[in-house]
């Protein structure tokens, strides 16, 4: 569960790195062939997962020869991205571009504006994004089959493997603890953040 966690809380804030300024650029600039950047970024959603694990372990582990965890990492990630693009997206469509324009005529910078103004007005699909991505990661089980290993060990993995030889409720109280983990952090994002903003 431990290393679920770290997985998923990585993966999700690395899709937000990245994310976050491909969408601001794809929607402030006039990029050329826009559109074939749009795919490149979606098109990870539309490939069978276990498709992106297998070719992965090829690419990274066996070519490149890198570590099960960061390989796991690009995976999750590439896993990740299209929803936090689709979801920031969104959010941006709606920001008004003339409060961006107002803090450029008061003296702010493009970078400061893009910290002090953008980010606080699209917070909540970053929250969004970023929780989705989190529960997306955490219960990924096709491309964590291909880099899994004794010191790599995942939860999803970890529950398939007990369910194929073990007929007890162990897993039932474990679904139990994740649902109220789950329902905990939505409580607490909807009282300092207030997701019903999204709806």
């Amino acid at each position: 569960m431990k290393m679920s966690f770290i997985v998923a809380i990585l993966a999700a804030t690395i899709a937000l790195l990245i994310g976050i300024p491909a969408v601001y650029a794809l929607t402030h600039f006039q990029i050329h062939h826009k559109s074939w950047f749009q795919n490149i970024f979606l098109n990870p959603a539309l490939i069978p997962e276990i498709v992106i694990g297998f070719a992965l372990y090829q690419t990274l582990v066996i070519s490149f020869g890198l570590p099960l965890f960061l390989s796991l990492l690009v995976g999750h990630c590439l896993l990740c991205l299209p929803y936090v693009i689709r979801l920031l997206t969104a959010g941006m469509m709606d920001f008004d571009n003339r409060i961006e324009e107002a803090a450029w005529m008061v003296g702010y910078n493009k970078i400061v504006t893009f910290f002090k103004v953008v980010i606080p007005n699209i917070k909540q699909s970053i929250l969004a994004a970023f929780i989705l991505s989190f529960i997306t990661s955490f219960n990924n089980i096709p491309i964590t089959l291909f880099m899994n290993g004794p010191s790599l060990n995942m939860l999803p993995t970890s529950i398939l493997n007990y369910l194929e030889n073990n007929y007890d409720p162990t897993v039932s109280a474990v679904s139990v603890i994740l649902m109220l983990i789950t329902a905990a952090l939505m409580m607490i994002a909807e009282k300092y953040l207030g997701l019903n903003k999204l709806t």
